[in-house]
């Protein structure tokens, strides 16, 4: 039992419990107290005992503490001992007289040598009476009983047999663990005749008989109960607690080794029931502490939840962007009609051109940085320096497109050039201006020249140019067309850059996608993590509750 109870307390390294049950194998000794009414010759027959006067014996209330008598081999004269802040310091004999008799508080100790009659390994404890006439005695001796392993209960023979105040006590719960280790001695018999001395102790057998029967306790009373003359013992004639000195060897000295190993089952239960509330405090206490893990689960779902906010509003703004930069067009070619429209030549055409992309570009970046504006919401810096890193991206890519400048280009030149032809060489024309946009640059041939050579016929077909750049004819046809002209040119520089943003987007995005995916990937660790920590909590507690079970189970079986 002491084993399986050490293997389960240091399993859950309940230290306290696994000192007491090392202490608990160590060399115990057995306690034998001395109980009675006051008066009733217990200090009287341990000193006959010991063949000598040392404890106070007086006829009245003498004992007044608990005096502990320790017979050790290696002890050769008396020595008398005081507990004084947990520890037994020596004392002389008048302090202990002092102590014993009440006028000082304390628990003494007397160690003195062993003998046959009081061998090592036992305790004697003479206690304060158990019907004193200051309630404190009674008290203390109630206080010391779960520590006897063994009674004698004393009573004076010239008072009678045993009294109903003793009777009263046995019946006591906590003394339940000594009924079948009680030995009964009437004392004082120097005081009556032998005849009544013995007609005493058989009234005494059938009491204690009748009150082990009421108990259900085993035994025979009669080989419980004895008369002495401790008097006559210290006077010598040692044949008058010789009976008593018998039982006292066959029904305790001699069964030493069974009174230890009771002791120590009645104490191992009583540790089994603290270790059983100890591991149920355990079981209460062991909850799964989840909030650090729960804050990281927080945090990378509102990224995850951020990071596709951001990326939606992003798709939004793109779409913004491509959409008002149809009407920026619109109006900027509706405002620098008449500049185009009467332009002399290509060179002063070029110029308005440039100055018409240029406020193009000017109010396009405006509304980039407008549309693109960061969110004060973002929680976390690894979602705001991914989301910045991609606007920024945008911002300068954006702001690369010269798509306008080679479209106004394109398609005004071919209108005014010189040298066009007439309405049946359009096909020529529209072939003319795609080998001219050619060379611009690597910006074209991402757009694609097929879909930007259809869009351009389209458009200069439905021109019609003229012969001579600076012709006041072809400026007036060129005015008449410029309106229908207008919104083609400016849905070409709107589809073109929503295909830039596309292509923006979709580079950009592969960066920031990959962090979605190690973040995701994060997630799931962490949630699986804590799913094995509630798995390994609910196994933990599983066998908590077993070896609770257990325990309670090793309590209850002595």
């Amino acid at each position: 039992m002491i084993k399986e109870l050490m293997e389960i307390a240091e399993k859950y390294q309940i230290t306290t419990i696994s000192k007491k049950l090392e202490e608990l194998q160590k060399p115990t000794k057995i306690k034998i107290g001395f109980l009675g009414e006051f008066n009733s010759g217990k200090s009287s027959l341990i000193n006959a005992i010991l063949g000598k006067q040392i404890l106070p014996a007086m006829e009245r209330p003498t004992t007044k503490n608990i005096i502990v008598i320790i017979p050790e081999s290696s002890i050769e004269k008396i020595r008398f001992y005081k507990e004084e802040n947990g520890k037994f310091i020596e004392i002389e004999p008048l302090e202990f007289q002092e102590i014993a008799l009440g006028r000082k508080e304390g628990i003494t100790l007397i160690k003195l040598p062993s003998s046959e009659y009081l061998p090592e390994g036992i305790e004697i404890i003479d206690t304060p009476g158990l019907a004193s006439l200051e309630k404190t005695d009674t008290e203390i001796t109630f206080g010391y009983l779960p520590e006897l392993d063994a009674a004698v209960i004393c009573q004076d023979i010239t008072f009678g047999t045993i009294p109903a105040s003793v009777l009263e006590f046995l019946k006591r719960p906590d003394v339940k663990h000594l009924l079948n280790k009680l030995l009964f001695v009437l004392t004082k018999t120097d005081r009556v005749r032998e005849k009544e001395a013995e007609e005493a102790r058989k009234h005494t057998i059938q009491v204690i008989q009748n009150l082990f029967n009421e108990l259900g306790i085993n035994g025979k009373a009669e080989d419980r109960v004895f008369i002495a003359s401790a008097k006559r013992a210290l006077e010598g004639e040692r044949e008058s607690i010789n009976e008593f000195l018998k039982g006292l060897q066959e029904k305790v000295f001699n069964r030493k080794e069974i009174l230890e190993r009771e002791k120590r089952l009645k104490e191992a239960s009583k540790i089994a029931s603290e270790l059983a509330e100890a591991l149920r405090n355990l079981l209460e206490s062991s909850e799964l502490d989840s909030s650090q893990i729960d804050k990281e689960i927080e945090a990378v779902e509102k990224e995850l939840y951020q990071i596709e906010r951001e990326k939606n509003k992003l798709q939004r703004a793109m779409e913004e962007i491509a959409e008002q930069s149809f009407h920026i067009a619109e109006k900027l070619l509706k405002t620098y009609k008449t500049s185009v429209v009467s332009a002399e030549d290509e060179e002063s055409l070029t110029q308005i051109l440039t100055q018409i992309e240029q406020e193009f570009n000017h109010k396009l970046s405006r509304l980039i940085e407008r549309k693109l504006r960061m969110s004060e919401e973002l929680p976390s810096t690894v979602v705001k320096e991914a989301i910045n890193n991609i606007k920024e991206q945008i911002a300068d890519e954006l702001k690369k497109i010269e798509i306008i400048k080679l479209i106004l280009t394109g398609i005004l030149t071919a209108v005014v050039a010189p040298g066009t032809g007439a309405v049946n060489a359009v096909e020529g024309t529209a072939g003319a201006v795609i080998s001219r946009l050619k060379p611009v640059g690597n910006i074209m041939n991402k757009l694609g020249l097929g879909k930007v050579g259809k869009v351009l016929t389209t458009v200069i077909k439905n021109i019609n140019p003229v012969e001579i750049l600076g012709n006041p004819l072809a400026r007036k046809y060129l005015a008449s067309k410029y309106n229908e002209l207008v919104p083609q040119i400016a849905s070409l520089v709107s589809e073109n850059i929503q295909e830039e943003l596309e292509r923006i987007l979709e580079d950009i995005f592969i960066e920031l996608e990959e962090k979605v995916e190690v973040r995701k990937e994060v997630l799931i660790q962490l949630k699986e993590q804590k799913l094995n920590s509630i798995k390994e909590l609910n196994n933990y507690k599983q066998k908590l509750l077993r070896d609770i079970e257990k325990v309670e189970k090793l309590a209850r079986s002595v």
